[in-house]
């Protein structure tokens, strides 16, 4: 029972995270909510996961209002619909991401073919982030041979991100 709602869940997350989605879980049942099962739901697209009690309790209050917290400017600490994209020199190749992040599939000369986490693009979609929100990039060196013409260049990787805030149209 536990394999196929998991396989469900998965299903359901993967809808969610190419299409754009955040999955936000609150439940307030210490029996029988199935949070093992539906934890990817969050973790694929971003979103939280808080489990309580009740819904009455300070604690669940606190927490869900911790989520809704501005800044100083009044805006949300959260954005949306972020892409994030790896450039590299030749010398270095990006293996993948690990965290709330779905592959875009952007091949190139620097992908590597070892993948880690989400591997085989250099470009990932984040449906949601929040000044918590960690990913983890891993990159494997090629060509370690350094050559005259390479020895006073700086190689290294390079990371562009978009991202929608959560007050903007």
């Amino acid at each position: 029972m536990k394999k196929k709602a998991t396989k469900h869940y998965e299903s359901l997350a993967n809808r969610a995270s190419t299409n754009g989605h955040i999955i936000d879980i609150y439940a307030c049942a210490l029996d029988q909510t199935g949070l093992l099962e539906m934890k990817c739901c969050a973790n694929y697209t971003g979103g939280y996961m808080v489990m309580a009690d009740s819904f009455n309790t300070s604690l669940f209050k606190q927490t869900f209002q911790r989520v809704f917290t501005k800044d100083v400017q009044g805006s949300f600490k959260m954005a949306f619909a972020a892409t994030l994209e790896v450039k590299t020199s030749r010398e270095i190749k990006v293996s993948g991401a690990i965290g709330p992040c779905v592959s875009l599939s952007a091949k190139g000369p620097c992908v590597s073919e070892n993948e880690i986490g989400t591997g085989g693009t250099c470009q990932w979609k984040i449906c949601g982030l929040d000044p918590t929100t960690t990913l983890a990039l891993y990159f494997e060196v090629v060509n370690q041979v350094r050559t005259p013409d390479l020895l006073n260049k700086r190689t290294g990787p390079i990371t562009l991100n978009q991202q929608r805030e959560a007050d903007s149209t």
